[in-house]
C-alpha cells in the first residue's frame, strides 16, 4: 500500500550539499473542525506543488474529515487521506546549500513536493497535524482501553512476571542505541521487548515515552507514559511521570 508521507524532507545528499536540521513540532490550531477545514483548504489553494511533470497549483481544494481533494487545471484530481499520516511524525527539516548560502524547506506528499517559506510550511504542518491528531487520539485511546485489563491483572499479582532472557537482550541493545542517540533504533527494540511480554518490564514504557519525545513524537510519548502509569500508579516516579505528560501536552498545544 502506498502511504502518504507528510514529513519535511531534505533533498538527497551529495558532495556539495550540507544538511542541517532545525526541528519544529506542529502545534494544534485553536479552531473548530469547520474552521480547520476552511483554513487548510485556503493554504493548499495558495500552494504550488512540484511533480516530475512540473509545477501545479490546485484550482480547487475540498477538505473533509478524513481526506482532502485537490482539482488541478486539467481537471485532474488528487485525493490524500489523513489516515496515511499516522505513521509519520510531522516536523520541519532544513537543508542548507553551502555553495549558494541559502536554506530550503520541503513537504513531501507522495510524489508531490511543496517548497515554500518556513513560516508557510509551519502553518501547513499545523493544520495537517490538526487532522492527524484526531485520528491518533482515537487510535491511542482504543489501545489504552485494550491495555487497561492487562494492567489491572498485573497490579493484582503478588509475584510480578520476570524479564525473559530474550527480552533482556532487546533491552540491553535498546539502551546501547539510546547511548548512541540512535533513538528510532532504540524504540524499535523496546517495542520488540514488550511484544514478548507487555507487563514484565514496566520501565520499558517510560523509556519508550522519553525516546519518543527525543524524536518529537509527543503524542506517542504521552501514550507510552500513560501505559506506564497504568502499570505502576504508585511508583516513586509516578508524580514526575504525570508531570512529563503535562509538559508534552503543552508542546502539542493541548
Amino acid at each position: 500500500m502506498t502511504l502518504l508521507a507528510v514529513v519535511l524532507l531534505t533533498t538527497p545528499t551529495n558532495a556539495q550539499t550540507e544538511q542541517t536540521y532545525s526541528h519544529y513540532y506542529p502545534k494544534l490550531p485553536k479552531v473548530e473542525m469547520s474552521e480547520a477545514k476552511t483554513n487548510l483548504a485556503y493554504l493548499l489553494r495558495e500552494t504550488r506543488f512540484a511533480t516530475k511533470n512540473g509545477h501545479k497549483t490546485p484550482e480547487n481544494v475540498d477538505v473533509f474529515d478524513d481526506r482532502f481533494e485537490m482539482t488541478f487545471k486539467n481537471k485532474y484530481k488528487r485525493t490524500f487521506y489523513f489516515s496515511y499520516m499516522l505513521n509519520f511524525a510531522l516536523g520541519v527539516t532544513e537543508t542548507f546549500y553551502p555553495d549558494y548560502k541559502f536554506y530550503t524547506w520541503f513537504i513531501s506528499l507522495g510524489d508531490y513536493t511543496i517548497s515554500k517559506s518556513r513560516d508557510d510550511l509551519e502553518k501547513l504542518t499545523d493544520y495537517f497535524y490538526f487532522f492527524q491528531y484526531q485520528l491518533l487520539t482515537q487510535r491511542y485511546d482504543s489501545l489504552i482501553a485494550v491495555f487497561e485489563p492487562l494492567a489491572t491483572q498485573y497490579r493484582a499479582l503478588k509475584v510480578k512476571p520476570s524479564v525473559s532472557e530474550e527480552q533482556r537482550k532487546y533491552i540491553v541493545q535498546a539502551n546501547a542505541f539510546n547511548q548512541q542517540k540512535m533513538y528510532k533504533n532504540a524504540i524499535e527494540l523496546y517495542c520488540k521487548a514488550i511484544e514478548i511480554d507487555p507487563t514484565a518490564y514496566p520501565a520499558a514504557y517510560t523509556n519508550l515515552a522519553l525516546l519518543s519525545a527525543q524524536i518529537l513524537d509527543f503524542q506517542a510519548a504521552i501514550f507510552y507514559m500513560k501505559k506506564y502509569l497504568l502499570l505502576e500508579p504508585e511508583a516513586d516516579d509516578a508524580r514526575s511521570s504525570q508531570d512529563k505528560i503535562y509538559e508534552w501536552e503543552a508542546k502539542i498545544g493541548k
